[in-house]
């Protein structure tokens, strides 16, 4: 059975980069090393440069024998295999993750690098919890439910929360129509009695290290610019009106910063120069959020080169 490392961190603080090299350097020593895609953006097809994507090819991975994005030597799983119009939740991620590990040929490996910035995401498989799902008789109510609420303006939305939870949500989540039919999706189910609990089969590993990749406040800023920078010279921008050309501004919304601006780009008319300032601002707060997040969690080992890792694995 493989050991688990699992690399998480604020927004562009080089978790992708760092994880490769991790796992370049483990099969240079003659072990079998895979990464595990833990971005809730990376999973789509079509979303590259604002998701941050690693360049990368489809092929067969030699180490497996299944096929898997190649991104600089390294055979990554879980990523670009979701088709855009198709929501994806944690409940799917999860799936995923357990059928991923239902191949033998994964459970050979010596390595399981999981890298990626959603947090919750990386939490839910590491610390294996188990989350309700729908009682099947109710899942035709639950998909009716949700496309109803689809369908209502932010400000009904918002008037549909209960004050708690209205109380707990950030700026960003109370302006994410996306989120909130969740929330409102989850607050019905369980007012109806809809969930069930669901006793996964996580896979089982050797053993299990969680590291934090951190850098210090001024790289960090520093990065978040040069990252957007480098991101519109290379055609984000394109990208994102291809995508709002085909799936509309409320898809967008749901896709996080990158998108969500830029629908108010492509429809108030932003210049190219405000998309980035705001883009900017905005990913700092995002950053600073990120790291209250991490800061409450146990069990997870802080670094800030690759060498640290090595030395405790």
């Amino acid at each position: 059975m493989p050991h688990l490392i699992s690399i998480l961190g604020q927004t562009a603080t080089g978790k992708s980069t760092l994880a490769t090299q991790l796992a370049n350097h483990l099969i240079n020593q003659g072990k079998t090393a895979i990464l595990v895609n833990c971005d809730s953006r990376q999973i789509y097809k079509g979303l590259d440069l604002g998701a941050g994507k690693e360049m990368g090819f489809w092929a067969i991975d030699s180490q497996t024998g299944l096929k898997a994005y190649i991104s600089q030597g390294v055979a990554n799983y879980l990523i670009d295999f979701i088709e855009l119009e198709r929501y994806y939740n944690l409940s799917n991620y999860i799936a995923a993750w357990i059928g991923l590990f239902q191949n033998p040929a994964i459970t050979a490996l010596d390595y399981v690098i999981l890298v990626g910035g959603t947090g919750l995401w990386a939490k839910a498989v590491i610390e294996e919890l188990d989350l309700p799902q729908i009682k099947p008789e109710y899942s035709t109510s639950f998909d009716t439910l949700k496309a109803e609420l689809d369908k209502l303006p932010l400000l009904d939305l918002q008037d549909k929360l209960a004050p708690s939870t209205a109380e707990s949500l950030s700026r960003s989540e109370i302006n994410n129509p996306r989120r909130l039919v969740n929330y409102l999706a989850k607050q019905q189910s369980e007012q109806q009695n809809w969930y069930q609990p669901n006793n996964y089969q996580y896979p089982v590993f050797e053993s299990k290290h969680t590291f934090w990749l951190q850098i210090d406040e001024k790289t960090l800023r520093e990065n978040i610019q040069k990252r957007i920078t480098s991101r519109i010279d290379s055609g984000m921008l394109v990208e994102i009106k291809c995508v709002y050309s085909q799936y509309g501004g409320k898809r967008l919304i749901d896709l996080g910063l990158e998108y969500g601006l830029g629908v108010k780009m492509i429809e108030q008319n932003w210049t190219n120069q405000k998309y980035a300032d705001e883009l900017a601002s905005q990913t700092w707060q995002y950053a600073r959020r990120q790291r209250i997040w991490l800061q409450k969690q146990v069990n997870i080992i802080p670094i800030i080169q690759i060498q640290d890792i090595i030395d405790r694995i």
